[in-house]
């Protein structure tokens, strides 16, 4: 298990049935954290404007984005190793293909409430189908962008949640993370409302 540590600005990583952990990355203000299927290991530099990557069995860190990003919170890595990274700062998904170190906006670029836009987005997921979900803290709702409507203005599908908060079954309050099972249903970290909720996802409505 690895875990992000920002406040002292390491990554640990803790064995089955250890007592401590082992600081593997140290002197970086690490925050989000994903694995590809090599078991290779990326961390965004939340204030450094860095992701960075980590191949398994090797001893240095490699820096897979090192501009463009202001305040990078929760990654995402697909079956291609492509990198996509929440910019919360400039209300984006930013997404960096394997090999490559400049980034392409995926989709937000703008702040508001719109279907094109972010408030304060938080975590983000590409299922198989390239559908990128995007959990918009700001505006209490999910967001979906399909593979044709991907890029700087374009409009995306509301998922869950509205504009305004709630405790409702079908309302969220500062939503920050989340995550597919094997059958597709989509979980909900609910912040403000202390919970997470389960959604069953229509996938005709993306």
């Amino acid at each position: 298990m690895y875990i992000s540590d920002p406040q002292n600005r390491r990554v640990q990583q803790w064995l089955q049935g250890a007592h401590t952990g082992q600081t593997i990355l140290e002197n970086l203000p690490a925050y989000g954290i994903a694995q590809d299927d090599e078991g290779s290991l990326y961390v965004s530099a939340r204030t450094d404007a860095q992701v960075i990557k980590w191949r398994k069995g090797k001893a240095e860190w490699q820096v897979v984005l090192n501009a463009g990003l202001n305040l990078a919170s929760n990654l995402f890595v697909d079956r291609q190793r492509t990198v996509y990274v929440t910019d919360e700062s400039y209300r984006r998904i930013m997404k960096i293909a394997e090999g490559e170190d400049v980034g392409t906006i995926m989709v937000g670029g703008s702040t508001g409430g719109g279907d094109h836009q972010l408030g304060v987005p938080t975590s983000v997921l590409v299922d198989k189908f390239g559908n990128v979900y995007v959990t918009d803290s700001a505006n209490h709702r999910v967001m979906c962008w399909p593979p044709w409507s991907q890029g700087v203005g374009k409009p995306g599908t509301l998922i869950v949640g509205d504009h305004d908060s709630g405790s409702r079954s079908d309302q969220l309050s500062a939503p920050y993370d989340l995550a597919f099972d094997l059958d597709e249903n989509l979980y909900v970290l609910d912040t403000d409302n202390q919970r997470v909720q389960k959604f069953l996802i229509d996938k005709n409505l993306v």
